[in-house]
């Protein structure tokens, strides 16, 4: 379990999460049924090519696999191209479905099992606790990790 946790982060991050706000009459927006894990990291000067090189392995491995099970419909990373010494310079971006492809459900503790014997065909269960425990914090900070949804205007 320790492997899925490293592998895919996007699944610890419930804290904080607040009530969809409802819109009162006459408003003209709606809030989107698709939920994003936005995390944004700090990459250590001169650290970029190691640390894509594993989150490669690690990260994108995991949520490939959870997009053949359907907890994950898309990923995307983004690297800033201003920085500071203080901010991100890398975007992680995975999109869900909806809030219900979190729920610890009997079926999705099957499709967690499945995704962690595919990361595992692909990296080693030793592997993966080696960079996240060892690379990791040497080369990255986490700055930030958000659940979103996208806000859409009605036409009114």
């Amino acid at each position: 379990m320790r492997k899925l946790c490293a592998v895919l982060p996007v699944l610890t991050l419930f804290a904080g999460l607040s009530t969809p706000a409802i819109a009162q009459e006459g408003e003209s927006w709606e809030t989107q049924e698709t939920v994003y894990n936005v995390t944004m990291i700090r990459v250590h000067p001169n650290m970029d090519e190691q640390y894509l090189n594993n989150l490669k392995r690690t990260w994108v491995t995991g949520v490939e696999a959870a997009i053949a099970e359907g907890l994950t419909t898309e990923y995307n990373v983004y690297q800033t191209i201003t920085t500071n010494d203080e901010g991100y310079n890398l975007i992680l971006v995975t999109e869900h479905p909806n809030l219900a492809s979190f729920d610890a459900t009997a079926e999705w503790r099957a499709k967690i099992q499945r995704i962690g014997d595919a990361v595992e065909t692909m990296i080693s269960e030793q592997e993966t606790d080696r960079i996240t425990s060892t690379v990791y914090p040497n080369i990255r900070d986490i700055m930030s990790a958000k659940l979103v949804r996208e806000i859409k205007f009605i036409d009114e």
